[in-house]
């Protein structure tokens, strides 16, 4: 389009009935206004905003790139991940999900079955020591993980059921006579 324009221009120029002495003038003032065009319309020397908005564009989405893939979580089978937004917890089943890049952070949480073994030795109600193994099977339940961790937290197996365990079996062997 640039290019018809330039040519319906030069034509004019041409086609005008102008004096001899007008013309080298118009001719230079033709030069000077199109000087900026090539022939296919396009410009000769680069823009100032092409230098500007160019990095820009190039750091804008690297950015966004970045952001999206730092955004994405995915949770493998037998597990779940507690994220905390903002003091918000919720809970994300297995499987691909987005959080919050630099605002949300990611705890993840066994829902397998675990082991807990204890070698204790426990006082019988006559005043000697019995040795006894223990071992206790737990799993998490995944609509609880969310409360679980807000009252407990991460490391749930050695705060509430190593000592409620070891609690448990004191009490029932602290009656019982050897």
């Amino acid at each position: 389009m640039l290019g018809w324009t330039v040519d319906a221009e030069r034509q004019q120029l041409l086609s005008k009935d102008v004096a001899e002495e007008d013309l080298p003038s118009q001719r230079q003032e033709w030069e000077e206004s199109t000087a900026h065009v090539d022939e296919e319309g396009g410009s000769r020397m680069p823009s100032a905003r092409l230098f500007v908005l160019g990095p820009i564009a190039v750091v804008a989405a690297i950015l966004a790139l970045w952001l999206a893939f730092t955004g994405f979580v995915v949770v493998p089978p037998g597990e779940l991940a507690v994220v905390v937004t903002l003091g918000h917890v919720a809970v994300y089943l297995p499987g691909p999900h987005f959080r919050t890049p630099f605002v949300s952070t990611v705890h993840p949480m066994s829902t397998k079955t675990q082991l807990i073994s204890e070698k204790n030795n426990i006082p019988t109600k006559e005043g000697l020591a019995v040795s006894l193994d223990v071992a206790l099977l737990y799993r998490i339940d995944p609509g609880m993980a969310g409360q679980l961790f807000q009252n407990v937290g991460v490391d749930y197996a050695k705060v509430l059921i190593e000592p409620e365990a070891a609690s448990v079996i004191r009490g029932l062997t602290s009656g019982e006579s050897s």
